[in-house]
């Protein structure tokens, strides 16, 4: 239901500093150190900023010349892991972790990377690791109130996000997880709630816009949970308020909204059109036949 966050990852030099050798790869030669400091910091600040791209860029461009550079391997797996690439976030993770095994943020990216995996019981281990050692980290409270949610212990995952909620009570992402968590169980009021507060600290934020669009369609508010809804994003929100009306038993609101979702994409809304399919074997089959 929510939007996933993925993007394919091209990491090149800066122009500026490179040279070729016989093969024709580009590499950098002799960069100076305040250069190196210069390049490292812009990367750090483009991915406190969301700049996932140009993150990676800086920080490669420092280990295409440093590749033991400790400081750009990390922002590296960081970067990745922000990107939504859990895959070469855990190799660069466990990569570090090889060097300083009881490194509270390492193991905290391990664990995060393994959650966006959905490989929950592999994710725990990390992450009870990580707050053990550094019970101020946020972003570990909160992978494990996923973590929890997969395994559906509610309690457990109440618990986890309340402590990363303690420590950055701003945090839209632990709102949104938080607001997931009681979706899953039927609480959709309750899970709207925390919905809105993700968007009241980061507006716009796309996987909060689609989960209440969710929420509200699930508890038959269809007109609602379209309203604040941005343009390039209707397709999406179209086919969860389809999907929630045919959670219901709502056939024909279903359809028009499926439809709609179809034709208001700029491509093959595959994933409409798979709910489509569903609802013509539901009406034919009954809602026994799910």
């Amino acid at each position: 239901m929510t939007a996933a966050t993925a993007g394919a990852l091209l990491l090149v030099g800066c122009a500026g500093l490179t040279g070729s050798d016989s093969s024709g790869a580009v590499m950098l030669r002799h960069t100076p150190p305040e250069r190196v400091q210069g390049l490292l910091a812009q990367a750090e600040s483009d991915l406190r900023d969301g700049r996932f791209q140009n993150a990676l860029t800086g920080f490669s461009t420092v280990t295409q010349t440093e590749p033991e550079n400790r400081r750009a391997r990390v922002g590296m797996a960081e970067a990745y892991l922000a990107s939504g690439n859990a895959e070469l976030a855990l190799k660069g993770f466990d990569g570090l972790l090889a060097e300083t095994p009881d490194e509270a943020t390492l193991l905290q990216g391990r664990g995060i990377a393994l959650a966006q995996q959905g490989k929950a019981d592999a994710a725990e281990g990390p992450l009870a690791a990580a707050v053990a050692a550094d019970p101020s980290l946020w972003r570990s409270w909160n992978a494990l109130g996923r973590v929890h949610d997969l395994q559906q212990a509610w309690d457990r995952a109440d618990a986890a996000y309340r402590r990363a909620l303690a420590i950055n009570p701003s945090a839209a992402a632990v709102y949104n997880n938080l607001g997931y968590s009681l979706l899953l169980r039927g609480r959709y009021a309750e899970a709207a709630t925390q919905f809105d507060l993700a968007l009241r600290h980061e507006p716009g934020m796309p996987a909060a816009q689609d989960n209440l669009a969710f929420a509200n369609a699930l508890m038959g508010q269809y007109d609602r949970a379209l309203a604040a809804v941005p343009a390039e994003r209707a397709p999406t929100a179209l086919n969860n308020v389809g999907f929630a009306a045919l959670a219901r038993g709502d056939y024909g609101t279903a359809e028009g909204y499926l439809i709609r979702a179809v034709q208001d994409s700029s491509r093959h809304f595959g994933t409409a059109n798979e709910n489509l399919r569903w609802l013509t074997y539901l009406r034919k089959n009954g809602p026994d036949a799910r």
